[in-house]
């Protein structure tokens, strides 16, 4: 059991983990238009005294060099279309919905003409495909309505090309509104919706601000982002692309540290897997199909060689290991 062995793997590497202690350098400056955390380059040493050794020779020096200020625009990529794989492990990660119930809610709702068939391996829509129409009908759906609307109004765009095609089935996609369906049918059909609403529209687009920092050869930098466009972001939830302020800064500019300390901290353990990650693991390694997943994962939990927790972590029993 392959699928099985990847559960075991990561138990016994959180089992085994033990924690090292490590030493960042941490440098935040407040100045009247904000305040920076700025990141060491270096990350983080694992030896004390090469820590102290490069926090001292900052500390002598005391003065902060601001080395380059540089401004460009920023794009977030809205997703690729949707496939069998994808959907499992979307389902799994933000609905908390497991694969094998998750195929078992979609091929329902593909049987009463609401979603494209879903079991696919494509992840790019034939040219030929009149996806607008598709869009036109998503006006009806309540609550996706409004945004489908204004794709239809002139916000369409062509989704995303990604490199697979199995030659049998498009991506994962609405064919009809659904107003009436009800809980876990109705989360499953909001996503498929949502997710092509997203690849039918543009990427969310930005501001971002990058500085780099100096002082005593070693370097930090800060960052900043101001979204200008959330454009696919209001219709995808699933996404997070979060604005952070970041005070001026020019070029040359000298300062001196508000806080500047040596500190110290713990590697973490990894953490157990989940429906996602396993079938990200499966999917990497050839192990089963986009079609079988699910069963396989299935097969392990009710033979109970692995159990799910509450944080939906996948742990081995006795008998799995």
């Amino acid at each position: 059991f392959p699928t099985l062995g990847f559960v075991v793997d990561q138990f016994l590497r959180v089992e085994s983990f033990v924690p090292e202690t490590f030493w960042f350098i941490y440098l935040q400056h407040d100045q009247e238009d904000g305040s920076a955390t700025f990141t060491w380059k270096r990350g983080r040493v694992f030896d004390q005294e090469t820590g102290l050794a490069l926090y001292a020779q900052c500390v002598r020096m005391r003065t902060v060099h601001i080395d380059s200020v540089r401004a460009r625009p920023k794009e977030k990529w809205r997703p690729l279309p949707l496939t069998t794989v994808e959907l499992q492990k979307c389902c799994a990660k933000f609905l908390r919905i497991a694969p094998d119930t998750a195929m078992s809610i979609a091929e329902g709702l593909y049987n009463q003409g609401f979603i494209s068939y879903p079991r696919t391996e494509t992840d790019q829509f034939d040219n030929g495909m009149n996806l607008r129409d598709t869009v036109a009908k998503l006006v009806q759906q309540p609550g996706l309505g409004e945004y489908a609307q204004r794709l239809v109004n002139g916000g369409f765009k062509w989704p995303r090309h990604g490199r697979n095609n199995d030659k049998a089935h498009p991506p994962i996609h609405p064919v009809a509104a659904a107003p009436n369906l009800q809980g876990d049918p109705r989360r499953v059909y909001e996503f498929v919706t949502r997710r092509f609403l997203a690849c039918c529209s543009e990427n969310a687009k930005g501001q971002a601000t990058e500085v780099a920092a100096s002082i005593a050869g070693e370097h930090f930098s800060t960052a900043g982002l101001m979204i200008t466009e959330r454009n696919y972001l209001d219709i995808y939830p699933y996404d997070r692309w979060s604005e952070s302020t970041v005070p001026l800064y020019r070029q040359g500019q000298t300062f001196e540290p508000t806080i500047f300390e040596l500190r110290t901290g713990q590697t973490s353990a990894p953490r157990l897997l989940r429906f996602d990650d396993l079938i990200e693991a499966m999917d990497k390694n050839g192990i089963g199909t986009d079609a079988t997943h699910a069963d396989h994962i299935k097969k392990i939990i009710d033979r109970e060689y692995i159990f799910k927790g509450a944080d939906d972590s996948l742990t081995p029993s006795t008998l799995g290991i």
